[in-house]
């Protein structure tokens, strides 16, 4: 447990979580956002993350209750809060997943306030869309987000989500915008467009579908 700790603790390296810890909510909060953001950077250490905090957690749930286990309790927590974060992008759930996290739910519950497992919109800064995910209010916002690799992150995965329902309305046209969307995110894996640029390539996108609606509208 002790190793695989450390492995992960050092996956951080660049970026410091230690100080979420005697922080107040408010900057938590954003710490939190900041820890996500900074394993999305780099999809190989974001998959890296995953498994070696899936590890850390079996590992932990089995030597619970020690000494050891207790001194690196809110680290696990924090650890745990932002693989949820990742997740809710890049789901990998399943049944195993879960019963790590159930294992270890009431070990951590009180190491992370309410608070630390917000929705990603509010945690973000940014209005939750009620019912539409293409206004152009709500691309702008993500577009503004400090938080770079999350807004990416985000906006792929509600195009993803989006195209799934239109697909089964207009295949030809879900096809189009899918091959749209996964030549962007090609591209951006292959280093050939940055972050700032895939993003306002997601956005495009989804400009181009709220448009596809208009002349569906006025026809």
């Amino acid at each position: 447990m002790k190793t695989k700790f450390e492995i992960v603790d050092q996956m951080f390296y660049g970026f410091e979580y230690s100080k979420y810890f005697g922080a107040p909510n408010s900057e938590k909060l954003q710490i939190l956002l900041g820890a996500t953001n900074f394993m999305l950077q780099d999809e190989k250490l974001k998959e890296r993350f995953l498994a070696e905090t899936m590890a850390l957690s079996k590992l932990f749930a089995m030597t619970v209750p020690s000494p050891e286990s207790e001194q690196i309790r809110d680290e696990i927590a924090f650890f745990q809060a932002v693989k949820a974060r990742i997740n809710k992008f890049t789901p990998s759930g399943g049944v195993t997943d879960q019963q790590v996290q159930t294992a270890i739910k009431q070990i951590v519950e009180d190491a992370l306030s309410s608070d630390g497992v917000i929705d990603i919109f509010e945690a973000a800064g940014i209005k939750a869309p009620s019912l539409d995910i293409l206004s152009d209010d709500f691309l702008l916002e993500v577009k503004n987000m400090e938080q770079k690799h999350i807004a990416f992150a985000l906006l792929k995965k509600l195009l993803n989500d989006e195209l799934k329902i239109r697909k089964r309305k207009n295949m030809a046209q879900g096809k189009r915008f899918s091959e749209m969307l996964e030549s962007a995110v090609k591209r951006y894996h292959n280093n050939q467009i940055d972050t700032a640029q895939v993003i306002q390539e997601l956005s495009d996108i989804a400009h181009e579908m709220k448009l596809e609606d208009k002349k569906a509208e006025d026809i």
